[in-house]
């Protein structure tokens, strides 16, 4: 009978220190995750410059910006050294375009076991990676509708369409697709 309270006791001690670990990591992990979404939007802030936009501030160099994304780095305890932060610079004087991008690392620390993460953070709205696979899917697309396209007069007359909405939504789909065609 003590022996059965005993292995009980044991269980569930062990189920508590297994849960404590999984919520440790959860912990850590959800952690790094919210501040690289928080630096992700403090880049966009950084490479918005309002500032310089309409004329109140002079446009900052790129190490300003280097130092800049640093300091609200560390303020989300995210440790980047100068190197790790990317400046892209485009558009007109009129309308300069910034775009700041960092990649690092941070550890997980699980008992006897560090775990490294990598974070990329940008100011811009897709990563490469990303915009290919988008671009990709758009080509396909226009090509399948450019297809569709040429078979419009067979549908026309395998099925005749009446008038009113659904032969407008009909024809301005099919010529969308014909035009898109040449993009």
């Amino acid at each position: 009978m003590l022996t059965a309270v005993f292995v009980r006791v044991i269980k569930i001690i062990l189920v508590l220190i297994v849960f404590a670990f999984i919520a440790s990591t959860v912990w850590q992990v959800a952690s790094r995750e919210i501040a690289n979404y928080e630096l992700k939007d403090d880049l966009k802030d950084i490479a918005s410059m309002g500032g310089a936009r309409i004329g109140l501030a002079a446009q900052q160099s790129d190490d300003d910006l280097r130092a800049t994304v640093i300091r609200k780095a560390a303020g989300h305890d995210i440790v980047l050294e100068a190197e790790q932060i990317a400046v892209k610079r485009s558009g007109t004087v009129e309308a300069p375009v910034v775009v700041l991008e960092v990649r690092y690392r941070r550890r997980v620390w699980v008992p006897r076991v560090a775990v490294v993460f990598r974070f990329a953070a940008s100011s811009g709205g897709l990563s490469p990676a990303l915009l290919r696979w988008c671009r990709g899917l758009v080509y396909r697309v226009v090509r399948d509708l450019g297809a569709l396209a040429s078979l419009r007069g067979t549908v026309e007359a395998a099925v005749p369409i009446s008038a009113g909405l659904g032969a407008s939504l009909a024809s301005k789909f099919l010529l969308v697709g014909r035009s898109a065609r040449f993009f």
